[in-house]
């Protein structure tokens, strides 16, 4: 009897080790955009958000569903919205080990104004699914016309070493649809490799209310691969109307 209550306790312990760790679900952090954030028809939305789990995150997916009246934040239970044939926004292809998403949804012309909950879901090797849920607002557009972008410096093509310093300097102008003066709410500048190996560095992130000119140096550290790249400067107005410059540059060894 003491033999046979041993082996069932053993074998008991062995299915809690062997099933302690499958059973966790990734942890998903919506990061841009914050709860509330305000949209209009036609306007792109920026997302960011982390993944961490024990096991390697297989795929992701966001979704947009239609917030009831009253219902709880985190529901995942509203109305889907029908984007083509499927109720998702994106769905990744594998990705393992995948800590980090980035992705511009474009909010469709013919959208229907209302509160939304975006949902970014990810599921591990072992099939468990966690997700991050906020709530945004998708408006009918009041103002249509992005931000503009002048740059004097860096010219197009050209190159600097490592070590040097990169010099840029613009300014940032917006008007309404009914041509009163425009907010900028955010600007943005990203140095993006065009080859494979290397991800894309920040430069430069400011929400800096109504800002209109921009002067910033960054050192091109000895460590950079060579190799050309682009500056893209993204601006954003008050009514997330998003304008992209790209400027293509090389960096020398």
């Amino acid at each position: 009897m003491k033999v046979y209550s041993f082996l069932i306790l053993s074998i008991f312990s062995v299915f809690i080790i062997s099933c302690s760790g499958h059973g966790i679900m990734p942890n998903v952090k919506i990061t841009t955009p914050l709860s509330g954030a305000r949209y209009f028809v036609g306007n792109q939305i920026e997302l960011e958000a982390s993944l961490t789990n024990d096991e390697l995150i297989d795929q992701y997916k966001v979704e947009m569903k239609l917030a009831l009246p009253c219902e709880p934040l985190d529901s995942t239970s509203s109305g889907s919205i029908l984007f083509g044939n499927h109720s998702y926004l994106f769905v990744s292809s594998t990705h393992y080990g995948q800590s980090h998403i980035s992705e511009t949804i474009s909010i469709p012309a013919n959208f229907t104004p209302g509160n939304y909950h975006l949902i970014v879901s990810a599921l591990n090797n072992q099939f468990n699914e966690g997700h991050d849920t906020l709530l945004i607002s998708i408006l009918n557009p009041i103002d249509t016309v992005a931000a503009q972008l002048s740059f004097s410096s860096p010219l197009e093509s050209s190159s600097w070493s490592k070590g040097d310093t990169l010099r840029i300097t613009g300014e940032v102008n917006d008007t309404r649809s009914d041509l009163s003066a425009g907010a900028i709410h955010r600007v943005k500048i990203i140095l993006v490799p065009q080859f494979s190996g290397s991800s894309s560095i920040e430069l430069y992130n400011n929400t800096e209310p109504n800002l209109l000119f921009i002067e910033k140096t960054y050192f091109l550290a000895t460590t950079l691969p060579a190799g050309k790249y682009i500056l893209r400067i993204m601006a954003l107005d008050e009514f997330n109307n998003t304008t992209n410059l790209n400027i293509g540059v090389t960096i020398a060894d």
